[in-house]
């Protein structure tokens, strides 16, 4: 809609996903007799889900409506395999040695191809060629010793060390009148700044966790983490920095009584970066922005996170209420930020827009229903209220700080029937209105509450296999979003169009197998 709520266009898509999932997962434990232990774990999955997507498009800026037409073919696959292990050995002074190992891959390719045409059946025009494809690794070994260093005292010391590298490439063709590229479907290939890339970081962290029982109601836990990784970039651009992190932790509990306990967490949070910032990558949530470009400058989100816990068991195991109050201090949180080359070119990349504080409370129940003579029925209630701030350069203003909107709610029910090897239940989810927003130079986009009503069944008991029936939307929610673009920047209020989006995934079933062997 144009700014006066007239027509602009109406969009009618379609989209269908014939995803198809293959996994396997293999454990293996041994229990040696002097109580040392070794397990190993392997893991490989393949995905297939290849997406059509067809556009009716109606334009009303003219005399009359006029209709055209966009396909859009995406063909996709990954994989991924992981194999991990670990030892433990224990001492016959009470002392314990572990160590652990964790090795995985990760593989993807995906392939967006649009077509134009005025009507059906016309000669498609190919208008957009994006392929992305990236591979992810990690190498992770951990080793710690733990013993007690007091009555009622332990200490653990420890070392990590990780390798983790992300290749990236992304190719974008348009139909621009120059040399077609193979390459880039037939159409002339646009340069892209940061398209290529490799970001590798190496990253070592010394630990050392202390446990105290203070006495029989009260212990501590204290920690202390020394963070130190180097991150280089190559690729179109190479960029190599070094980070070193103090990461303390403090976790205390009292036990006020046999059925509440109090528990209360101070702790130094560093989030891990998401690598596929660093170079250039598809915008997934606007449409009409096919490429964002990376950012090489990006820094670890840090923040000082305060919670505290309040625990609470019914009688005669009759279920579980428990509180989580909670403060977060937010130092170099991550959003948009402005690198347009000109007032008339603008563009923005993910980076540190600087700090934020976020409060909330999280309740949470779950009761057994014995007192109507339904002891293995169980009815589980949460909701969460939060509140969060941030000054955000981009936009002049205060905003939210992403992810914490306002809230949610859930509901569920779950009966199990051992004698039949069955259970079975309901549960329902959704957000607070008015939940969350993710602002950009140009626009903001506000997300509508994704509800859901789910049932399943579940039996267990041939063969050794469990079956499971899920029906997921079942009222068939309409999700609800809205976009709001601007003509130059967010901030100078200028509105230029709105657009409201009305999707529906449908319901959905689903049928489980699953069985250990």
């Amino acid at each position: 809609m144009h700014p006066d709520l007239s027509f602009n266009e109406i969009i009618k898509l379609d989209r269908k996903v014939e995803q198809t999932n293959y996994s396997f997962n293999s454990n293996l434990n041994w229990d040696f007799e002097n109580g040392d232990r070794l397990a190993l774990n392997l893991l490989y999955g393949e995905s297939d889900p290849p997406a059509k997507l067809f556009r009716e498009i109606t334009d009303y800026n003219g005399s009359i409506p006029a209709v055209s037409y966009e396909r859009e073919r995406i063909p996709s696959e990954a994989y991924n395999w992981e194999i991990g292990g670990d030892y433990e050995r224990n001492f016959n002074n009470g002392a314990k040695y572990k160590f652990l190992f964790i090795v995985n891959d990760k593989v993807g390719d995906t392939t967006r191809e649009r077509f134009n045409f005025l009507k059906l059946g016309d000669v498609e025009n190919k208008n957009l060629f994006l392929d992305t494809s990236g591979g992810y690794q990690e190498k992770i070994v951990r080793t710690s010793y733990t013993w007690n260093v007091a009555q009622d005292q332990g200490l653990e010391l420890g070392i990590e060390g990780a390798q983790t590298t992300q290749d990236s490439a992304l190719l974008l063709g348009l139909p621009l009148g120059g040399n077609p590229s193979s390459r880039h479907g037939g159409l002339t290939a646009v340069n892209l700044p940061n398209a290529i890339s490799t970001v590798e970081e190496i990253r070592y962290e010394g630990f050392a966790v202390h446990n105290w029982r203070i006495n029989p109601r009260m212990s501590l836990e204290s920690s202390l983490v020394a963070e130190y990784s180097e991150i280089e970039q190559t690729g179109d651009i190479y960029n190599k920095r070094d980070f070193d992190f103090l990461k303390p932790k403090f976790d205390f509990r009292y036990d006020i009584s046999n059925s509440t306990q109090f528990r209360f967490t101070l702790e130094k949070d560093v989030s891990q970066l998401t690598f596929t910032d660093f170079s250039a990558n598809t915008n997934e949530r606007d449409e009409d922005q096919d490429t964002i470009a990376g950012n090489p400058e990006i820094k670890q989100q840090q923040s000082w996170r305060y919670t505290t816990y309040l625990d609470y068991r019914l009688p005669n195991d009759g279920g579980v209420i428990n509180a989580r109050l909670f403060y977060y201090d937010f130092e170099d949180d991550i959003g948009r930020i402005d690198i347009s080359p000109s007032l008339s070119q603008l563009e923005s990349m993910n980076g540190n827009v600087g700090d934020g504080k976020v409060v909330g409370l999280n309740v949470n129940a779950s009761i057994r229903l014995a007192m109507v003579n339904l002891p293995q029925a169980l009815v589980t209630a949460g909701f969460l209220v939060q509140d969060s701030k941030i000054f955000d350069p981009l936009i002049d203003d205060h905003r939210k700080v992403v992810p914490f909107d306002r809230g949610s709610f859930n509901v569920g029910f779950r009966h199990d029937v051992s004698r039949w090897g069955l259970n079975y239940g309901i549960n329902y989810s959704d957000r607070i209105d008015g939940n969350r927003a993710f602002w950009d130079i140009d626009n903001i986009f506000y997300m509508g509450s994704p509800s859901n009503l789910m049932t399943f069944v579940e039996k267990s008991g041939w063969r050794g296999l469990t079956f499971r029936l899920e029906i997921i939307n079942m009222r068939d929610h309409v999700r609800k979003t809205e976009r709001r673009r601007y003509a130059g920047y967010f901030r100078d209020d200028v509105l230029k169009e709105i657009e409201r989006f009305y999707t529906t995934d449908g319901v959905r079933y689903t049928f489980k197998v699953r069985g250990t062997f």
